[in-house]
């Protein structure tokens, strides 16, 4: 999915390769792994988010 925040653009992608209902193994954006919640990205950027749940 796609999605505009304080007008930065994410582009979001979701795994749940163990088909679970709840928790999320890892977050990626841009490539780099993170901890807790997407820090807001710079007006005008478009960002890749990939989370895999697990």
């Amino acid at each position: 999915m796609t999605r505009q925040w304080r007008g930065a653009t994410y582009q979001i992608k979701v795994d749940n390769p163990s088909n679970v209902s709840k928790g999320v193994k890892s977050i990626t954006l841009n490539g780099e792994a993170i901890e807790g919640a997407i820090p807001p990205q710079a007006e005008g950027s478009v960002n890749q988010v990939h989370v895999v749940l697990g």
